[in-house]
C-alpha cells in the first residue's frame, strides 16, 4: 500500500494492528517498517510499549523502546528506559547508565536548564565513586558536562585522574587540557601547554591559531586593566604588569620563527603552518590596534606584505598556497596590493633552476594572489580582460605540459579559468548595465566560454561547475544550470548545504515547474530519510559505546527539523500544488477541492537553521535574499558600481546566523506564505482538518512585517528600478490579501476600502509591467528583467489576484453579495490588469517574430567585443555556449508568452462574467 502511494489505507490496516492485544513477532518486525517508512515514529513507540507491557524483562524490547523513543525526540522516556535497563544490570553498566546521562544533556540541550546537567553530574559521581570509570567516551561525556557548568577544575582533576588510563592519544589528552585551561582563565598556563604541544607538532594550525587567541586574549586583559587600574602615588597600576603587549607579541612572534627554523631543517614534509602563523599574527596585530585605536597600526601593513611574500616564496608551489593567504590578501588597499605584486614579481623573477612547470605553478599562485588582493578590479575593464586573456594562456600552456590524467584528478592549473571567470564577472560592474547591456552580456559570455575549457579537463572539478550554475542561472538557461549542479554528483546532507542556495532559487523562479518540483521533493525526501533513521543512529552508538557521537547525531536532527532549507522547499511545494488548483479552478469554477495539507505549510515560529555551506559561492555570486526573485538580485548586483567586489565583505565579521540575507530569507518565506494561505481559503472550501499556518490574521501578520508604503508612479521608474519593483510586488501581495479579506466581508461600508486598495494595486501593476515591457526591444535586457521577474509575477501575484476577482465575481452572481455588488469596485483594476496583458501579449509576440534576427546581432555583437578577453583556444567553444544560452532563452520566452495569453484569457472570462 505504501509503495503504492496508498498510504491512506495502509495507515488504516496499521491502526487495525495495532488494537489488537497481541502480534507475533513477524507482523510486529513488517509493521515496524511500514510505520518507520510513513513516518508515524509515535505509533512505533506504542508498538513497543503494548509489547514492552507483556513483557517487561525483555532486553530486546527495552533497546527498541528506547529507540523509537529517539527517533520521536522523546528524550525524557528515552532516559527513562535507559535507567531501567540500568537498574536491570544490577546498576553495574556504565554503558546503560551514561545512555541515561546522555538523554539527560539532551534535555538539557533542549531546554538550557542546568538542573539536567547537576542530574548527570551527580549519577556519574556515584558511579565513580564504586569503581571508577571504565570507557574514554565516558570521560569525554562528563568533561564535556561538568565545562558546561563552569566546573573547569573539577574537569581537570577529572582528566588527570582517569585520563591516562583511558585517553590512550597523548595528543588529545593535552589538547583537552588546553581547552580546559582556556576556558578556566588560566591563560598563561594554557600558553605555556600549547607551545610545548607545538614544539613536537609545530604544524597543527588549530593549536597555532589557539596560541595566538590566546595570546590576544592577555592583551586584552592587560590593555582593559590598564583602563580599570587604580592610581597609587600618580601611577597606574595593573594586575599584569609583566605581560605587556609588547613583551607578548615578541615572545610569540620569537617562538613561531623558531618553529619555522625548526621545520626548515626537518626532513620530508615541511610544515607550512609556523610561516603562515606570522601572518596571522601581523593579521590580529592590525585587528587590535584598530579596535582600541592604536596609532601604530599603519606601520604593521608593511610587515604583513613582507610575510606574504615569504610565504608565497617557500609555498607558492603548491596548490593551496592562495587559500592559506586568502584572508590575509584581502586586508591590503589597492596601493599595497600593488607593493606586493611588485614585489612577488621581482621575486619570481630571481628564482633559479625551476623548470617552466615549476615556475607556472609558482605564476598560477601568483595570479591567484592578485586577484584576492583587488589589485585586477581596480584595473580599467581594458585591462581586466587583458589579464583574463593571460590568465587562460597560462591555463594552456600548463595543460600541454602536463598532458592526458584521469578527469577526477585535480592540478593547479584547474584554478586558473575560474579565476579568469571570476575577473570577467566583475568586468561587468564596470559598465553601466542600462546603457551597455551587450558588453556585460560579453563579459558573462566570456566567462562561460573560459569556465566551459575549464570543465572539459576537469568535468567533475566542484568550483568551477558551481560558477557555471551561477552564471547560467543570471542568464536563465536553467536547463544548462541544472546539468552542471547534476553533474557533481551531491548527495545526502550536502545537497541540503549547497542546493538549497545554488540551484533551488534559480529553479523555483522559472516557468517551469517540473524540474524545480523534482528538486524540492528530493530536499523534503533527504529529511524525511533523516528523521526516520535518526533513532536507529542514536541506539547504534550508544551501543558501542559513543556517548557523545549519539548525542551529535541528536543534534543534528533537531538542526534538520529546524531547517529553513525545508521550510522552503515545504512552502514552495506548497505554493505550487496550490497553483495547479487555481489553475482548474479558473477552468470549471468549482472551488470544493480537497487539497489535503499538501498546499498548507504551517511554518516554524522558533529560529529557523540555516545549514547552507555559503563558502561554496564565488566572491562574485552573493546569496539570494529571495528564493522567487533570486535572478533579478544578482542582476542588481552586477549593476551596482559601489557594492564591494566580494559580496561578504560587507559582512564577514557577522555572526552567520544573523547574516542580513538570512533575515529577508524569513520575511520572504513568511510574507509569501502568509499570502498563499490567504488567497487559499478565499478560493477553496479546505477540509476541516487543514491547519492553519499562523494563528494572526494574514493582513495583519503582513503588515507587521513591513509592508506598508506606497510606489511610485510609472513616469518615474527607470528600467534598472529594482527597488521600486520590490516595493510593488510586495504590495501587491499586501493589497490582494487586504482585497480578499474585504470582499467577503460583505459589509456595504467596505466599498470605500475595495476603491483605495484597487488605486494602489494598479499602481503596483503599472509598475511592474513598466519594467518588463521596457526591457522587452533590448536583445539582451529579456535575460536581465522579463526573465529574471516575469515567471514568478504571472504565476503569483497575478494568478492569485485573478482567483481573488474570479471567485467574488461569481459569488456575485449567484447573489451571495446582497447588499451591494462590490465587483463593480473592481472594474477599474480588471480593466487596467486586462489592458497591460493585452499590450505585453502584443510585445512578445513582437519579440518572438523578430527573435531569428536578435540572435543573429546577438552573435556578432559578443563575437566582437570577447576576442580581447578570450584566447582562440577558448573561443572555439563561443559558438556552442551562445547557441545554448540562446536557445534556453527562446524556450524560456516561448513558456512567458503563453503564462501571459493564459493569464490573458482567464481575465477576459472574467470581465466577460462581468458584464
Amino acid at each position: 500500500m505504501q509503495r503504492l502511494d496508498r498510504c491512506s489505507e495502509a495507515v488504516a490496516i496499521c491502526d487495525e494492528l495495532l488494537s489488537r492485544p497481541k502480534l507475533k513477532e513477524e507482523t510486529m518486525f513488517h509493521l515496524e517498517l511500514a510505520l518507520k517508512g510513513m513516518g508515524k515514529h509515535d505509533k512505533v513507540a506504542k508498538l513497543y510499549e503494548k509489547a514492552y507491557e507483556r513483557n517487561p524483562k525483555d532486553p530486546e524490547l527495552q533497546r527498541k523502546l528506547f529507540s523509537s523513543y529517539a527517533s520521536n525526540g522523546d528524550t525524557v522516556r528515552q532516559q527513562q528506559m535507559a535507567l531501567k535497563l540500568y537498574k536491570a544490570s544490577g546498576g553495574k553498566s556504565e554503558k546503560f547508565l551514561f545512555w541515561a546521562v546522555a538523554s539527560l544533556v539532551m534535555q538539557y540541550e533542549s531546554t538550557h536548564q542546568e538542573q539536567f546537567l547537576l542530574i548527570a553530574k551527580t549519577m556519574v559521581e556515584k558511579h565513580a565513586a564504586h569503581g571508577g570509570l571504565l570507557m574514554a567516551d565516558s570521560l569525554v561525556l562528563f568533561i564535556e558536562i561538568l565545562s558546561k557548568l563552569r566546573m573547569w577544575d573539577a574537569a581537570l582533576e577529572h582528566l588527570k585522574e582517569h585520563g591516562k588510563r583511558l585517553m590512550k592519544m597523548e595528543n588529545e589528552r593535552t589538547l583537552l587540557e588546553i581547552h580546559l585551561l582556556e576556558a578556566g582563565g588560566k591563560l598563561d598556563l594554557a600558553k605555556e601547554s600549547l607551545e610545548a604541544y607545538l614544539t613536537t607538532s609545530p604544524d597543527d594550525w588549530n593549536a597555532l591559531l589557539k596560541l595566538t587567541d590566546i595570546v590576544f586574549l592577555l592583551l586584552a586583559r592587560g590593555t582593559q586593566n590598564q583602563h580599570l587600574g587604580t592610581k597609587v602615588n600618580g601611577q597606574l597600576h595593573v594586575d599584569n604588569e609583566e605581560s605587556t603587549s609588547e613583551d607578548l607579541v615578541c615572545q610569540l612572534t620569537r617562538f613561531l620563527h623558531a618553529l619555522n627554523e625548526g621545520t626548515k631543517v626537518c626532513a620530508g614534509h615541511v610544515a607550512r603552518g609556523p610561516q603562515l602563523a606570522l601572518c596571522e599574527l601581523k593579521k590580529r596585530m592590525i585587528l587590535h590596534g584598530m579596535e582600541y585605536k592604536d596609532d601604530n597600526v599603519a606601520n604593521i601593513f608593511p610587515e604583513l606584505v613582507d610575510g606574504i611574500c615569504d610565504y608565497w616564496i617557500r609555498f607558492g608551489h603548491l596548490a593551496s598556497c592562495s587559500l592559506d593567504l586568502s584572508s590575509y590578501c584581502r586586508m591590503l588597499e589597492p596601493p599595497l596590493a600593488i607593493v606586493l605584486q611588485e614585489k612577488m614579481t621581482k621575486a619570481l623573477s630571481l628564482m633559479e633552476g625551476l623548470s617552466r612547470l615549476e615556475a607556472l605553478r609558482f605564476e598560477t599562485s601568483l595570479v591567484q594572489i592578485e586577484y584576492l588582493c583587488g589589485y585586477v578590479v581596480n584595473l580599467e575593464p581594458e585591462g581586466i580582460m587583458s589579464w583574463a586573456r593571460q590568465v587562460m594562456l597560462k591555463h594552456e600552456e600548463a595543460t600541454t605540459i602536463i598532458g592526458p590524467r584521469d578527469p577526477r584528478e585535480f592540478d593547479f592549473a584547474d584554478q586558473l579559468p575560474g579565476l579568469a571567470a571570476a575577473s570577467l564577472v566583475h568586468c561587468c560592474r564596470k559598465f553601466n548595465t542600462k546603457n551597455s547591456m551587450v558588453d556585460v552580456f560579453a563579459c558573462l559570455v566570456a566567462a562561460l566560454v573560459d569556465l566551459q575549457v575549464g570543465v572539459r579537463r576537469a568535468p567533475y572539478n566542484a568550483e568551477m561547475q558551481l560558477a557555471l550554475c551561477g552564471l547560467y542561472g543570471i542568464l536563465s538557461c536553467l536547463r544548462e544550470a541544472e546539468k552542471a549542479f547534476t553533474k557533481l554528483e551531491i548527495k545526502h546532507v550536502q545537497y541540503e548545504s549547497v542546493a538549497s542556495h545554488h540551484l533551488l532559487p534559480m529553479l523555483t523562479s522559472s516557468c517551469s515547474t517540473s524540474t524545480a518540483t523534482a528538486h524540492l521533493d528530493r530536499l523534503i525526501e533527504f529529511h524525511s530519510g533523516q528523521v526516520q533513521n535518526v533513532g536507529d543512529s542514536i541506539s547504534l552508538a550508544m551501543e558501542h559505546g559513543n556517548f557523545s557521537k549519539a548525542i551529535e547525531f541528536w543534534k543534528f536532527s533537531e538542526r534538520l527539523k529546524a531547517s529553513f532549507s525545508l521550510a522552503a522547499a515545504e512552502s514552495e511545494r506548497a505554493r505550487i500544488q496550490t497553483r495547479k488548483a487555481i489553475e482548474s479552478m479558473l477552468a470549471n469554477g468549482r472551488y470544493e477541492l480537497d487539497l489535503g495539507h499538501r498546499c498548507i505549510f504551517q511554518g516554524n515560529k522558533t529560529a529557523f537553521r540555516f545549514n547552507d555551506d555559503l563558502q561554496t559561492r564565488p566572491d562574485w555570486l552573493p546569496p539570494p535574499s529571495s528564493w522567487r526573485f533570486a535572478k533579478a538580485e544578482l542582476w542588481d548586483h552586477l549593476g551596482n558600481p559601489k557594492a564591494n567586489w566580494s559580496w561578504w565583505e560587507d559582512i564577514e565579521s557577522l555572526d552567520p546566523r544573523s547574516l542580513r540575507h538570512r533575515e529577508a530569507l524569513v520575511h520572504e518565506l513568511y510574507k509569501s506564505q502568509l499570502a498563499h494561505a490567504s488567497i487559499l481559503r478565499t478560493c477553496f472550501v479546505l477540509p476541516a482538518d487543514t491547519p492553519e499556518p499562523i494563528e494572526n490574521a494574514p493582513s495583519a501578520e503582513l503588515q507587521a512585517l513591513g509592508l506598508q508604503g506606497d510606489v511610485q508612479d510609472s513616469h518615474d521608474i527607470g528600467v534598472d528600478s529594482w527597488s521600486d519593483v520590490t516595493l510593488a510586488l510586495e504590495q501587491i501581495t499586501l493589497q490582494t490579501c487586504r482585497l480578499a479579506d474585504v470582499l467577503f466581508s460583505r459589509q456595504e461600508e467596505s466599498i470605500g476600502a475595495i476603491n483605495e486598495i484597487s488605486k494602489i494595486l494598479i499602481r503596483s501593476i503599472r509598475c511592474v509591467f513598466t519594467f518588463i515591457m521596457n526591457a522587452l526591444p533590448d536583445v539582451v535586457g529579456v535575460f536581465s528583467r522579463v526573465l529574471s521577474v516575469g515567471p514568478s509575477f504571472f504565476n503569483d501575484e497575478v494568478l492569485y489576484l485573478i482567483a481573488v476577482l474570479d471567485k467574488c465575481t461569481r459569488l456575485n452572481r449567484q447573489g451571495k453579495h446582497t447588499t451591494y455588488n462590490v465587483c463593480q469596485s473592481c472594474d477599474g483594476l480588471v480593466a487596467t490588469l486586462k489592458s497591460y496583458l493585452q499590450e505585453l501579449t502584443e510585445q512578445l509576440k513582437q519579440e518572438h517574430a523578430a527573435r531569428k534576427e536578435a540572435g543573429k546581432e546577438i552573435v556578432s555583437l559578443v563575437r566582437e567585443k570577447i576576442h580581447k578577453s578570450c584566447t582562440s583556444f577558448s573561443l572555439a567553444n563561443f559558438e556552442s555556449v551562445v547557441k545554448s544560452i540562446i536557445d534556453e532563452k527562446n524556450a524560456a520566452m516561448d513558456k512567458l508568452r503563453h503564462t501571459v495569453e493564459l493569464r490573458l484569457r482567464q481575465l477576459s472570462k472574467l470581465a466577460a462574467l462581468h458584464c
